[in-house]
């Protein structure tokens, strides 16, 4: 998740020789593609997040936040990774066994849809208790309630992306999500104009149907395309994809998300609790944007490194993560370098109440850094199926610090609280992160010698 130049894409195996250039070739094509996409998508995001604060005030502004947050974690534990699982074996097998891509798709698509029915039922019926009892804000039940429309809706848009990627069709991944961040943009804005904080959730509900149907046409026409059929149903080796990749990833799933949804719940519980959420929630947003360039490499990177392990061009493979973990490094830092002279004036954009945030945001764009890092150097354990050395030495730990942290901070400094909790969390899971690399790496590596 992008330039308008008309570029091939080459998903045949790299040949001797030429291989550097196409490799280069690719990567370039599918940054700039995802750029666009990323640009319009996040961008409309960010915009309207702004829109929103001014129109709705701070305090309205927190209950959004704490109600978003509350789907995106729910998002997350629905979508059972089979968006990141798709990237990976689409990218995989897209070129060597088209029929065994289309199954993978067809059967994936049904676990992600099952599990974002049965979560999004969940959450409809617990939408009194979680207004009254968790977040004591009874006004939002009609926010979580339609909610549940958007859980489900996002876990299939989040799939659909996920293999897009994987199909390395980056230049109709990214028109589809230009259109749908205008269409986002502008329904949101003029919703929540119009009706307020409740017309903010019908806005997100009705924009996210539009994009599911935008991402789903355009994975159907592509699949067509290159004569990939959707298949439905179990195969050979969807045990394998299921229990050794998809059911790991989606058990580390279940942990982040709901850690920092605990310190949000925590925050919200407060005096001041919305107040101090709506400052975090810029701040979080402002980290997001930092993180922009990161994501993208991650994504096109993904996706190339699993083509390179399909096709066994283990040279190309260390190429492209070691290009990946260069640039995630540089974009991060010269976004953090900015963001910290000039976020402290972005953040009146949001309103004069949100200056009193610039600690909670220099915090978090502190905590950029160590994430991105450990992000992309993960790859590499992720693409060689470690998932579940990956869950517990790395996604436990960090989880489990994130919410013990923030229940110790959070009283005592409030969203600023919060954020040092973010932080160190993600710096100690980038040092776990940095030798478990290497030594698979190491492995990796004599296993493929000659």
């Amino acid at each position: 998740m992008s330039l308008l130049e008309s570029v091939s894409v080459s998903i045949e195996p790299l040949e001797p020789g030429p291989q550097a250039a196409s490799l280069r070739s690719r990567y370039q094509t599918g940054v700039a593609f995802n750029f666009v996409g990323a640009a319009f998508n996040q961008g409309s995001t960010f915009v309207f997040t702004v829109v929103a604060a001014n129109l709705l005030g701070r305090e309205a502004f927190g209950k959004y936040g704490m109600v978003a947050s509350t789907l995106v974690a729910l998002s997350q534990i629905a979508q059972l990774a089979c968006g990141h699982t798709a990237t990976k074996y689409v990218a995989e097998y897209r070129s060597c066994d088209k029929e065994k891509c289309g199954r993978v798709i067809g059967m994936l698509l049904v676990v992600v849809a099952c599990a974002a029915g049965l979560v999004a039922l969940g959450l409809l019926a617990s939408v009194r208790w979680l207004a009254n009892s968790v977040l004591k804000a009874p006004d939002l039940r009609f926010g979580l309630a339609i909610g549940a429309g958007i859980v489900f809706l996002n876990v299939l848009i989040g799939f659909f992306m996920g293999a897009l990627a994987g199909l390395e069709t980056y230049r109709t991944l990214s028109w589809a999500l230009v259109q749908f961040g205008v269409l986002y943009l502008v329904t949101c804005t003029l919703a929540t104009w119009r009706f307020g904080l409740n017309g903010t959730f019908g806005g997100l509900f009705l924009s996210a149907l539009l994009g599911c149907v935008l991402l789903g046409t355009a994975l159907k026409s592509e699949c067509h395309k290159i004569r990939i059929p959707i298949r439905f149903g179990l195969f050979p080796e969807a045990r394998k994809i299921l229990m050794g990749f998809a059911l790991p990833g989606a058990v580390s799933s279940l942990t982040f998300l709901p850690a920092l949804w605990i310190g949000d719940a925590i925050l919200v519980r407060q005096p001041q609790g919305y107040a101090q959420m709506a400052l975090f929630s810029a701040a979080y947003i402002l980290m997001a944007a930092v993180l922009f360039i990161p994501n993208i490499t991650y994504v096109v990177g993904w996706s190339l490194l699993n083509h390179q392990k399909g096709q066994r061009q283990w040279d190309q493979y260390r190429i492209v993560f070691k290009i990946n973990l260069a640039l995630t490094g540089a974009a991060v830092v010269v976004g953090v370098s900015a963001l910290s002279v000039f976020g402290p004036a972005i953040l009146r954009l949001f309103g004069k109440d949100f200056v009193d945030g610039r600690m909670v945001l220099l915090v978090m764009l502190a905590a950029a850094i160590p994430q991105a890092l450990g992000l992309s150097a993960l790859q590499h354990l992720l693409s060689q199926e470690h998932l579940w050395l990956s869950f517990f030495a790395v996604v436990l730990p960090r989880d489990f610090l994130l919410a013990a942290l923030a229940a110790y901070l959070i009283p005592r400094h409030g969203a600023v609280g919060l954020a040092w909790a973010y932080a160190a969390a993600w710096m100690m899971a980038l040092i776990i992160i940095t030798p478990v690399t290497l030594s698979v790496g190491v492995r990796a590596a004599a296993l493929d010698a000659p």
